[in-house]
């Protein structure tokens, strides 16, 4: 990832980092001064300090717009992973603690503190299953969930008609397990990532070996791309279908799971009509702790799904059928598929001609 050089004030702050770095990693000093002119854009350092005693230098992170401040992470991100083999952990700490472009003191540190962060990340990874612990009469059927298709278009639809502003420039329908398949941009909690899933899980169920895989491959992503970004503390992994319980006199329904970085948890997330951005979405499922505890919420009607409208209009848009406003699912046939234990139903839409020839 290229970006345009950095140029720092002068020399002696280019030292500064050099013997930060030098002393937290137990480095050689001449191959720290050779990692600032690669993470600063410059092919050694005696260019590097050619380009500050004659250059004016560059405006310093803080001065800058979020985006510009984003690309140059990820720039240092590439040169620590991809060129010098430090683990990504590893080395978003590095970036953190000794960010080149960042216009505050460069302090030395210990590594037990970054492997101490490494350690943090891999037990929020491993927290989800691995395919490869699965018994073995479970690995087939796993698999095969694994493979679901997912319908990009239904959700982009769908949530468009809820009123959410998605970038279209990110929208790629050929995105891969644990890719993004697009942004959603919200001017009160900034850019949610959005990734689909091919399988289904039941709210508030831990022990689903695909839905685990999807969800620790989706944090392994969000963690690479936007760990570093201020701007982006949440992501989105909505499921194949959405799904519906009622509880007491209400209707709920339930899309997917988010994860917030700033509290590193997920949470089942519930959505009606009134959900008209994400920062709606969030603050309205924060007001419970437990689904289980909604029917004596004083906040369970601002979590209702009316007679499962929202519920019927996702279903029929993500089966592939067309649909034009938040009413339009009427005509359709909306099978439920119930889970026994839970309660919770899969909703999935079907043409009533064609459910009708089936029978």
């Amino acid at each position: 990832m290229e970006n345009e050089p950095f140029i720092m004030k002068t020399v002696e702050r280019a030292r500064e980092w050099v013997d930060a770095y030098a002393l937290s990693t137990k480095s050689d000093k001449e191959e720290s001064a050779s990692i600032l002119a690669m993470l600063c854009g410059f092919g050694s350092w005696e260019v590097m300090v050619f380009a500050i005693e004659s250059m004016p230098p560059t405006a310093c992170d803080e001065a800058m717009p979020e985006d510009v401040v984003v690309q140059r992470k990820e720039g240092y991100m590439h040169v620590f992973v991809c060129l010098l083999n430090v683990r990504p952990a590893i080395a978003m700490f590095f970036i953190k603690r000794l960010c080149p472009s960042a216009d505050f003191p460069f302090i030395s540190f210990e590594m037990k503190e970054a492997l101490a962060e490494e350690e943090k990340f891999e037990a929020e990874m491993d927290k989800h299953l691995e395919l490869e612990n699965i018994p073995d009469p479970n690995r087939l059927f796993t698999s095969a969930r694994l493979s679901g298709q997912v319908n990009i278009e239904g959700w982009c639809t769908g949530l468009e008609l809820l009123g959410w502003d998605i970038d279209v420039d990110t929208i790629d329908p050929d995105a891969d397990i644990g890719e993004q398949s697009f942004v959603v941009y919200d001017e009160d909690v900034g850019s949610v990532p959005v990734y689909l899933s091919g399988v289904t899980r039941v709210p508030e169920t831990d022990i689903d070996p695909a839905a685990n895989l999807f969800m620790k491959a989706c944090l392994g992503d969000f963690m690479m791309e936007y760990g570093l970004d201020d701007a982006t503390r949440n992501f989105l992994l909505l499921w194949q279908n959405p799904q519906h319980k009622r509880i007491g006199e209400r209707d709920y329904c339930c899309i997917g799971v988010r994860y917030s970085l700033d509290e590193e948890t997920w949470k089942d997330v519930l959505v009606n009509r009134y959900c008209d951005s994400p920062a709606r979405l969030f603050e309205i499922n924060d007001s419970i702790d437990e689904l289980d505890e909604i029917e004596f919420c004083a906040e369970a009607s601002d979590l209702e799904d009316e007679a499962c409208s929202i519920g019927n209009l996702l279903a029929v848009l993500l089966a592939g059928f067309p649909a034009t406003d938040l009413s339009d699912e009427d005509g359709w046939l909306i099978e439920r598929r119930e889970d026994d234990e839970s309660g919770w139903g899969l909703l999935r839409a079907l043409d009533p001609a064609e459910a009708a020839t089936s029978e």
